[in-house]
């Protein structure tokens, strides 16, 4: 639900962060923890989410809201293997360290199409 583009000035104060922009890491770590860099303000605390349910929304769930969850979102058999290498464990790190996470290679059916020059 992260905005693509800036909201009119009566949303200034749910304004990401420009260093945000383009990075998936720091908008989980937002719906991990509900704080915002921007302006330090917590919203509804009680809505965060934990790192289990989060990585679900990232690929299992999100699959399915794109009807694909017949081809990709989790690693099966017959499905398109699409997977990540990070820098740190994600599981491991607290939830307000999510930002600092580095993608280092991703590979999309047995071929990489990213890879990081510190990987």
């Amino acid at each position: 639900d992260e905005h693509l583009t800036d909201l009119g000035p009566e949303w200034k104060s749910m304004e990401s962060p420009e260093a945000w922009r383009g990075s998936i890491w720091a908008i989980m770590e937002f719906y991990l923890t509900r704080y915002m860099p921007s302006n330090g303000l917590i919203y509804n605390k009680a809505e965060a989410l934990d790192k289990q349910t989060m990585i679900k929304a990232a690929t299992i769930w999100s699959a399915e809201l794109l009807l694909k969850d017949k081809d990709i979102g989790t690693l099966e058999a017959e499905k398109l293997a699409d997977f990540i290498v990070l820098d740190k464990d994600y599981f491991a790190i607290p939830a307000d360290q999510v930002h600092t996470l580095h993608t280092l290679l991703t590979v999309v059916g047995g071929k990489t199409v990213f890879q990081s020059p510190n990987f």
